[in-house]
Parts: structure tokens; C-alpha cells; sequence
């Protein structure tokens, strides 16, 4: 099936994409350059002991990746970023309030980590990635680069304005705001997902179900929602329905 035909492709985000990229890295990775001190300050507890509990949110988050791909294939790419944002947004807001809750310390701190280990690994590079693809395979190395591209800037960025906003608001401020941006980055990929629309000339589906067929091998059902701008194909065999038309020899579908 060619391009022009194919009714998966869809215009792709990349500004959108790459602006998340630099927020994402930028506020739940290179801000904690500036911020693991005033935490460590906070919590009463060493920046080692900081930095630490941040290795440890990597490690968490490298362990995820493999069940956020499945989410990806099973909810979309730009679904799975927009609740990372705000899981990050809200990981980020609790270490501001470090050391002023009825809390223990160690407790709290190691639940803000947990939540931005669990949001990086729902909104960088791979879950970007991934929406490239599923909306526009054909084209998704060219939009690849330009995510790309952005993501480079997120450092210098982060460390030019992260400074001067601890020195003006304090931890709980900065926080705040770095919460707000993760909240100002989900919905700008949720407005994302909503308003991508088919490449000129290219046609939907006619059922909500979308294009149905079934594996030539182990007989899976595989079928596009058109809502949402991907492909699932089942856990079991099992009849398809609302078929508009059979999509064995599509390029862009993929067997399971």
C-alpha cells in the first residue's frame, strides 16, 4: 500500500514533539543540576543522598520502558506522553513541599523520584519516537531529526533559567513552575493528538472500529481506531468486524 493510500498517515506534531523534548529533559533531568541543592538544604539530607535517589528514578526508569512501549502500542504515543507530563508535574511539585510535611523524609522524597522516574520514562526521546512513527512512519526519520534537534537545546535552556528562578522564588516556587510547565507540555500534546488530521487525499476509515484482517500465520486480529491513530492487533484470535477492506499487504502494519 503506498503512501498516498494508506490511511494511517497523519500529519505529525514535530514542533510540538521537539518543544516536549526540551521540557521533559530539560525539567524532570538537567534541572536537578540546580535543584539538589536547595532539596538536600530542604530535606536535611546530603546532596549525595539527592543524587542518589535520582540514580535511582534512571534505573526506574530504564526498567519501564519496555512496559511504556506496550503502552504506546496499546493507548498511542501522544496518550502515554500526556499523563507522563503530568506524573512528572505532580513528582516535581511534592519535592517542593521536602522537609514541610507530616511525612518521612526519606519517604517523601523517594515518591517525588518514583513519580519523575515514571514521567521521564512516559515523555523522552523513545515515546516521541514512537509518535513519529505511528503517525507518519513513511516520513518519521525526517521528523526523528527534528525532535531531535530540539531536545539538543534542553540543557543550556534549563540551566540559563533555572538559577535565576530559584534565586527569585525559592524551591517551592521553582517547583511550582516547573510543575505548571509539565502541566503546560501535557496539554499541548493532548491538543496534539486531537488536532492531527490525514495528509491531503488520504482517507479514514468508515467504522470507529477501523480496517480489520486477520494474521495470514496465527490468525490475530488486527485492526487501526481511528480516534486515536494506531494499530492493535489481539492477544487471541478471534472474528473481525467493522471491516472496510483488508489491509494484509499494508506497509505500515504491523504483525504481531
Amino acid at each position: 500500500m503506498t503512501e498516498a493510500s494508506s490511511p494511517l498517515s497523519t500529519r505529525v506534531p514535530v514542533h510540538s514533539l521537539g518543544i516536549s523534548q526540551i521540557l521533559s529533559y530539560g525539567l524532570m533531568f538537567y534541572a536537578f543540576a540546580a535543584l539538589k541543592t536547595p532539596v538536600a538544604a530542604a530535606t536535611s539530607l546530603g546532596e549525595s543522598t539527592v543524587l542518589t535517589v535520582l540514580s535511582m528514578a534512571l534505573i526506574l526508569q530504564a526498567i519501564l520502558m519496555p512496559i511504556v512501549g506496550s503502552w504506546c502500542d496499546r493507548h498511542g504515543a501522544l496518550s502515554v506522553m500526556r499523563i507522563g507530563f503530568l506524573t512528572g508535574a505532580a513528582g516535581i511539585a511534592g519535592l517542593g513541599f521536602a522537609g514541610a510535611v507530616p511525612v518521612p523524609t526519606m519517604i517523601w522524597l523517594a515518591g517525588c523520584f518514583l513519580l519523575v522516574g515514571t514521567g521521564l520514562a512516559m515523555s523522552t526521546y523513545e515515546v516521541a519516537f514512537s509518535a513519529a512513527v505511528q503517525l507518519h512512519e513513511a516520513k518519521s526519520r525526517r521528523s526523528i531529526s527534528i525532535i531531535t534537534f530540539y531536545g539538543g537545546v534542553a540543557s543550556s535552556l534549563t540551566w540559563l533559567s533555572i538559577h535565576p528562578l530559584l534565586e527569585a522564588a525559592g524551591l517551592t516556587g521553582t517547583c511550582l513552575v516547573i510543575s505548571g510547565a509539565l502541566v503546560f507540555a501535557s496539554l499541548m500534546i493532548g491538543n496534539a493528538a486531537r488536532r492531527a488530521r490525514p495528509l491531503s487525499g488520504m482517507r479514514r476509515p468508515r467504522h470507529s472500529a477501523g480496517h480489520c484482517c486477520n494474521h495470514p500465520k496465527n490468525g490475530r486480529c488486527c485492526f487501526w481506531r481511528a480516534q486515536a491513530h494506531w494499530n492493535i492487533c489481539c492477544s487471541r484470535p478471534r472474528r473481525c468486524y467493522g471491516s472496510t477492506g483488508s489491509m494484509r499487504n499494508s506497509a505500515v502494519l504491523r504483525w504481531r
